[in-house]
């Protein structure tokens, strides 16, 4: 999430301001602390093979924990397995 669509994010989500501003924060910190390890990947396996590393890391941890549910529970602020509801406008 950028500065600029802030505001849009916490209307539509319905986040305060405190909730928006830890977002932004665990973006950023997750950019810094995997800037060295991905630009030390990259180094190693050159610019194509890291690229492709790039896609595959984060597809594998996102489906190992999707499996578990966890993902979907608590994207969906909710305790059930893959209990998504979605809500639009009014």
């Amino acid at each position: 999430m950028i500065d600029v669509m802030d505001k849009d994010f916490q209307q539509e989500l319905n986040l305060t301001l405190a909730q928006s501003a830890w977002v932004q924060f665990a973006h950023y910190l997750g950019c810094f602390l995997m800037a060295m390890p991905a630009g030390w990947l990259a180094s190693k396996l050159g610019y194509k093979d890291g690229m492709s590393a790039g896609f595959i890391v984060p597809l594998v941890c996102f489906v190992w924990v999707a499996g578990y549910g966890l993902f979907w529970s608590k994207l969906s602020g909710s305790e059930g397995v893959l209990d998504v509801r979605v809500t639009r406008g009014h």
